[in-house]
């Protein structure tokens, strides 16, 4: 018995196959008694209505045209919006071969009218259909049918159409009649068209009919030679959406078509504290950009730097969207523990930058100090200034201890006596001008070199500036120029203007028999 077992799976087939039914499928008049409303979610598609008794029929676009298709009980009718563009319509349910319903091209808001009925049988006859070439492909009502063979097809007039590729293709109505059998075609040979596919990018791959062609070029074009007839062309490029046209190439005409890429991608926009935090998009890093374009889907992001804690966050980009991600990380943080003496001094604290953090007088407890390195200024009356140095740690106490030495403070202006000019060659004078006084009131000997200091401790430097007669040969780092208020003179002729300046030499020359007088600031 078991050698009955493949006998009988092979009659069940067939059996399950002569079970389907089929459509009968024709076009309908425009009803001018029924309201076709418009869509606001798709202005622009086309409309396809078809009038059916039958129940659950679904379509299909040979494009994937449909934007939305539903069943209309009021009126009886199935509603089908579609893109406005070349496509082949079907249309399946249970029980029933799926068939093809027409070869549409509409234009945006255009309204196509159909009919779909169950196909009777009591009214068929059998004929044979006798085609060259015999490999030919028959459709009778849009139903597939096998040629050079018996069939079944309905009495009366029905649509037929019998194609192959080289041969001119026929679309014609044919009277079926009970007293005849036999219905003969003989396709025409018809020569290669010229077909151009024109694209917005260059490299993208042109597949017609399920078979890649090539590529477009530099000019982001494809050429190729197609027979006149019905296609299904594609166009695919990496990070792009795919996009089908079906089209005709027309025997006799230039054939072009044109195909638009839209980009399958959005764009991420990075906001990020601090800004040179490092930023990775599933674990690789995209450098210095700010503004990604990324493929649609989900990415997690995250976000590092040193001494801030690290951030991630899990994101979705959406094709043609912009999507903007904020982030600000927190620092890390750490406490100084300080104590001094005497408990009355005075405390600044300034982070490395020079700015002041915070004032206080004796012992604290400062929290929530950024990681980094900071100064403490100490003063306080009868004891000595202090500067000290300290860093912070994350998440680190650190303790700082200070006993002032007693003594009397210098003033400001002794720190101002001591400020130094530095020189670097031989044979400089340095003479000093008591501006209030209008005398010269300090003349030092010869300077050594090649580097040394000079510094005042004269107590009426108060309100001097120093004034430097440099001889021959000095060669300084200034562009004189840049000055015009520097008295230059022969001889040891005295100047004629007071320059001041923030402690820096401001002139610069090559004195052959020069003197130059250079004004350096004590403040």
């Amino acid at each position: 018995m078991k050698h009955l077992y493949p006998i009988i799976f092979i009659l069940t087939t067939l059996s399950l196959n002569a079970q389907l039914r089929e459509f009968h499928i024709t076009e309908r008049e425009p009803d001018a008694s029924q309201v076709v409303q418009a869509n606001t979610q798709y202005p622009d598609n086309a409309m396809i209505l078809v009038y059916s008794d039958l129940e659950g029929l679904d379509f299909r676009s040979s494009v994937g045209g449909i934007n939305q298709q539903r069943y209309n009980a009021r009126a009886n009718r199935y509603e089908i919006l579609v893109n406005p563009q070349r496509q082949i319509l079907f249309v399946a349910a249970r029980g029933f071969i799926e068939q093809r319903i027409a070869l549409i091209n509409p234009s945006p808001k255009q309204v196509h009218y159909y009919l779909v009925e169950e196909r009777g049988g009591q009214d068929e006859i059998s004929v044979i259909f006798l085609v060259e070439p015999r490999d030919a492909k028959l459709y009778v009502e849009n139903i597939p049918t096998e040629i050079n063979k018996t069939v079944n097809v309905p009495l009366g007039t029905v649509k037929i159409r019998i194609e192959r590729e080289g041969y001119r293709t026929v679309n014609s109505d044919l009277l079926i009649k009970a007293e005849q059998v036999n219905y003969e075609f003989s396709l025409q040979e018809v020569d290669l068209e010229l077909v151009h596919i024109d694209a917005n990018e260059s490299d993208a791959r042109v597949i017609v009919n399920g078979l890649e062609k090539g590529v477009t070029d530099n000019n982001k074009r494809l050429s190729l030679f197609l027979y006149s007839g019905d296609y299904t062309i594609e166009v695919q490029k990496n990070g792009f959406l795919t996009e089908t046209q079906a089209i005709e190439v027309v025997e006799g005409r230039v054939n072009n078509f044109r195909f638009n890429l839209e980009k399958n991608t959005g764009i991420l926009v990075i906001k990020v504290s601090p800004s040179d935090a490092t930023v990775l998009i599933n674990k690789r890093s995209c450098g210095n950009s700010r503004r990604i374009e990324l493929a649609p889907g989900r990415y997690r992001v995250d976000f590092e730097a040193r001494n801030f804690d690290a951030f991630s966050e899990t994101i979705e980009i959406r094709r043609g969207q912009t999507r903007t991600l904020t982030a600000s990380l927190e620092q890390h943080t750490g406490t100084l523990q300080f104590s001094v003496t005497p408990s009355t001094a005075r405390v600044i604290l300034k982070d490395n930058d020079g700015k002041v953090v915070e004032r206080w007088i004796g012992n604290n407890l400062v929290r929530n100090l950024k990681v980094g390195t900071y100064t403490l200024e100490l003063s306080g009356n009868g004891y000595r200034s202090k500067t000290l140095s300290f860093s912070i740690n994350n998440d680190k106490a650190e303790r700082v201890s200070f006993a002032m030495v007693e003594g009397e403070d210098r003033s400001r202006l002794e720190r101002r006596r001591e400020k130094r000019v530095r020189v670097s060659d031989d044979h400089i004078h340095v003479k000093v001008f008591n501006i209030n006084k209008k005398r010269w009131i300090f003349i030092p000997s010869y300077i050594d070199c090649p580097v040394h200091y000079w510094e005042a401790s004269d107590s009426e430097y108060a309100e001097i500036r120093y004034f430097i007669i440099l001889s021959e040969d000095l060669i300084l780092k200034e562009a004189y120029s840049r000055f015009t208020h520097c008295k230059i003179c022969r001889g040891k002729t005295l100047f004629h203007n007071i320059i001041e300046t923030s402690g820096k030499i401001i002139v610069t020359i090559t004195g052959l028999s020069y003197i130059v007088l250079i004004a350096i600031a004590l403040s």
